[in-house]
């Protein structure tokens, strides 16, 4: 039989024999793929140049460019942000010198640092209680604690 066509498949078909006796032969045709795509080739999005504050972002000074990294979490989010500066990072992995590359790693762990999860809950966390020894209180000691605070307080 001839080759598929591009984007069909070809399908073979068992020989089998019904319920009620009747015999049916082994066939092979073409048929569209509706399967799913491969992984195909490895490619980074593109991005709109630009969007961190124009050419020449990483020659500019560090409070430049952490000014403008702060204006970039104001416009477009943090998650935008932080994935503008990891696609400069590994598109120039291989091709841009190491004092840039130093540069845009300082940038994402300072964006992290300010920006992210952990450092929105260090500031509203409140202070774990602590026993003499310094331990962490559990809860039935932080309990006794405060009926002992709001005794005193009579």
């Amino acid at each position: 039989m001839a080759r598929c066509k591009k984007g069909q498949i070809r399908v073979r078909r068992k020989a089998y024999t019904r319920k009620d006796g009747t015999r049916v032969a082994a066939t092979q045709f073409c048929e569209t793929d509706r399967g799913l795509p491969g992984r195909g080739p490895k490619t980074l999005p593109s991005v709109t140049p630009g969007k961190l504050g124009g050419p020449g972002f990483t020659k500019k000074s560090t409070a430049a460019r952490r000014r403008i990294l702060r204006q970039c979490v104001r416009r477009d989010g943090y998650a935008s942000c932080r994935g503008r500066l990891q696609w400069m990072l590994n598109i120039g992995a291989n091709t841009m010198d190491p004092d840039t590359l130093a540069k845009l790693r300082s940038d994402r762990e300072w964006l992290v640092a300010t920006f992210g999860a952990k450092a929105k809950t260090k500031k509203n966390a409140k202070p774990k209680r602590r026993t003499r020894s310094g331990k962490p209180m559990t809860g039935r000691q932080i309990l006794r604690a405060s009926l002992r605070e709001h005794m005193r307080a009579r």
